[in-house]
């Protein structure tokens, strides 16, 4: 089981969460001066900009920095569906 998932995971979906969020974790260093960034705040917009910075930045190619932008919409997706109208989690 993975701390981050809550829930039984391989260990090379694990790795591919993580490298994730430590790309995130930089893009919003690096593009919006900021170590924190509010789920409900992920848009279309703010999705598009994070995979440029993976093929521009962090040097991804297309497939990868496809899948890094999937799996940060999909957690934002279901963040949004768990939290209440103020943001915060239920």
């Amino acid at each position: 089981m993975d701390r981050f998932s809550g829930k039984s995971i391989s260990k090379s979906t694990a790795k591919r969460y993580w490298t994730c969020y430590n790309h995130l974790e930089q893009f919003l260093k690096e593009v919006y001066k900021t170590e924190d960034f509010r789920m409900k705040d992920i848009d279309h917009q703010f999705i598009t900009r994070f995979e440029y910075f993976l093929k521009t930045s962090r040097k991804c190619n297309h497939n990868s920095a496809l899948k890094y932008a999937t799996i940060l919409k999909n957690s934002s997706y279901s963040t949004s569906q768990s939290m209440d109208g103020q943001g915060s989690f239920l």
